[in-house]
């Protein structure tokens, strides 16, 4: 048997229950709302902070860049100072073609002209193995050298001899070498070929 009864109508009561959910779904929503708000503070808080590292570091960075790039520069500039002392150096007569001749022909004129020169071989400036070990430190010509090949006829032996010695006192080259030296017949004469290779 009922004890009360509701004489509200029943838009009224309908209306109550739509505003009593709505409150409901507004407090979870409201919590949603600050969570997701929270989690956007401190991602922005936490990018800031990234931001601001990466800032440091770029900063820091700056002065590295710019000597790198400094000394790219001076090595390509190095480079291109190689390349001309290079050509330089390979353009250099230290001693002219004349010069040479003459030395060659006044040691043979000391063999009393049982000595003759028949070739004349001069090779140009080579670097030679190992030298830029040895040139460490030195001129930059170190262990360059200019190879001089002669080739010709003597009488004998003692004239060949002679030739060389001739060469090696006018202390124009580092390196006076008898190479070969050998009898071959001429008609009635035996005559000596020779090789002589000087370095200077």
């Amino acid at each position: 048997m009922k004890t009360h009864l509701n004489l509200i109508p029943w838009k009224v009561r309908q209306a109550q229950v739509v505003r009593r959910r709505l409150m409901q779904w507004a407090v979870v929503w409201a919590a949603a709302a600050g969570a997701m708000a929270g989690i956007g503070v401190a991602k922005a808080n936490q990018s800031a902070a990234v931001r601001q590292t990466l800032d440091a570091l770029e900063a820091e960075y700056a002065p590295v860049a710019a000597l790198r790039q400094e000394i790219r520069t001076c090595r390509q500039s190095l480079e291109a100072w190689s390349r001309r002392e290079a050509a330089a150096a390979q353009l250099e007569d230290t001693r002219p073609a004349l010069t040479l001749l003459g030395m060659v022909g006044r040691s043979a004129r000391q063999c009393e002209g049982r000595l003759r020169v028949d070739q004349l071989t001069v090779r140009p400036r080579e670097q030679s193995p190992g030298a830029e070990k040895k040139s460490a430190g030195k001129h930059p010509n170190a262990g360059v050298s200019t190879l001089v090949t002669i080739k010709g006829v003597a009488l004998d032996n003692p004239s060949v001899s002679r030739f060389v010695a001739a060469l090696r006192q006018t202390q124009a080259f580092d390196r006076v070498e008898l190479k070969s030296s050998a009898e071959q017949p001429a008609g009635d004469l035996k005559t000596c070929s020779y090789l002589v290779e000087c370095s200077y």
